[in-house]
């Protein structure tokens, strides 16, 4: 089993995520939020 660290930090409507690969962040309103990995991929999620 691997060692895993991850620690999230919430900056208003903004989320910057922390872990061991690097930072990611993520923004967005109720309902939907559009971020970007720490490897630089994209991502959007709709609730």
């Amino acid at each position: 089993m691997g060692f895993y660290y991850r620690k999230s930090v919430n900056l208003g409507p903004f989320r910057v995520n922390l872990s061991k690969s690097g930072v990611g962040y993520s923004g967005g309103g109720r309902g939907f939020r559009v971020g970007t990995t720490s490897r630089g991929r994209k991502n959007k999620a709709k609730n």
